[in-house]
């Protein structure tokens, strides 16, 4: 099985959130991170410098990629309520990391984003790479591996059960219908606790 980079809720434009050295807008202003949005910055570039991450072939984004409006909040305390400046913000971090690889990626939920257009679909688009929509899977080229992406696992309360027991019991009886047995299955949206 190849090396593969599993990114997903980087919710870049919230103050919380890695940021680039600096973000030029298309009306020439400049935008700069706070201080402990350098040091996640610091982090982000360390992890693609990892030898597991400089030999992987593959990105898979799980997306919510950027933080959105921020609508419950009016757009208050973010980075820019700019979806392009968001998108242009994320693609400059991720671009120097892409080189010789393969972009996958699923949506994230519409909040963060738009409810009108795919964040995800408009980023793959500029990386040139395979865009699933809310699900994905994917057959791993050459490996015979199928990888079920999505944003988000159910939450629903029908089973009472771990994260991933839970999604078992939804993988079997959707078995049927999609004639797929995924190897792994991966999912983004949990991050309810930071710092």
């Amino acid at each position: 099985m190849p090396n593969i980079i599993v990114i997903s809720d980087i919710h870049v434009g919230h103050p919380a959130a890695v940021w680039p050295k600096q973000y030029k807008t298309a009306q020439d202003n400049i935008i700069l991170p706070n201080k402990a949005q350098k040091v996640m910055l610091d982090y982000w570039n360390d992890f693609f410098a990892q030898p597991d991450a400089k030999s992987a072939e593959y990105i898979l984004n799980l997306d919510e990629s950027v933080e959105g409006y921020n609508k419950k909040e009016h757009g208050r305390d973010i980075m820019t309520t700019n979806l392009n400046e968001q998108i242009g913000a994320f693609n400059q971090l991720l671009e120097p990391h892409i080189k010789g690889r393969k972009y996958i990626c699923v949506d994230g939920s519409r909040y963060h984003g738009s409810e009108d257009t795919s964040v995800a679909e408009i980023i793959c688009k500029g990386f040139k790479g395979e865009y699933f929509g809310a699900m994905a899977n994917w057959e791993v080229k050459g490996t015979g591996k199928i990888i079920h992406a999505t944003h988000k696992a159910s939450g629903a309360m029908l089973y009472k059960a771990t994260a991933l027991d839970r999604r078992s019991l939804y993988m079997s009886s959707a078995k049927s219908k999609i004639l797929v047995d995924p190897d792994i299955m991966l999912s983004g949206h949990i991050h309810q606790y930071f710092r």
